[in-house]
């Protein structure tokens, strides 16, 4: 019997916490991109933390407006939910050999925020262009990794 009301409770606690597995698992970040940061560590009353992501590889990308963070729990990375998630269908680009900044944005989520390990994802789809143009486009990831204390 305790167990059977044992398990609900954990189901309760979990719902409760918003926090679900992340959709990308343990996705590998691209070799091709170098993040760079002022600072790898923040408070947990930060509103914002900016990087930049230089595109080291000979492919330009593209990516969107929609970007995920995750919080590790246990060993395992949780997608932290949206306030209300809702994105513009732009396009936007990052040329080879060349930078773009980035912002996450906080206080876009529906968490409070507290000390331990996070990760920002995006995907990011390369054209080829010329006479690579027959082979499509391959998608990959940006990550990166900060920690709140």
């Amino acid at each position: 019997m305790k167990k059977i009301l044992m398990l609900p409770a954990a189901a309760v606690l979990l719902t409760s916490c918003g926090l679900e597995p992340s959709r990308a698992g343990d996705i590998e970040p691209f070799s091709g991109f170098e993040i760079t940061s002022e600072s790898y560590t923040y408070s947990t009353d930060t509103k914002k933390i900016e990087f930049t992501i230089y595109d080291n590889y000979y492919l330009d990308f593209s990516y969107g407006e929609k970007w995920e963070l995750d919080k590790k729990v246990d060993g395992e990375w949780k997608r932290i939910p949206y306030k209300e998630e809702s994105w513009k269908a732009v396009a936007y680009g990052i040329r080879a050999h060349k930078e773009q900044s980035f912002t996450i944005d906080l206080s876009l989520f529906d968490y409070s925020f507290n000390a331990g390990e996070y990760r920002y994802y995006q995907e990011f789809d390369a054209s080829r262009h010329g006479a690579d143009n027959d082979k499509g486009s391959e998608s990959t990831y940006a990550v990166f990794e900060f920690e709140l204390e």
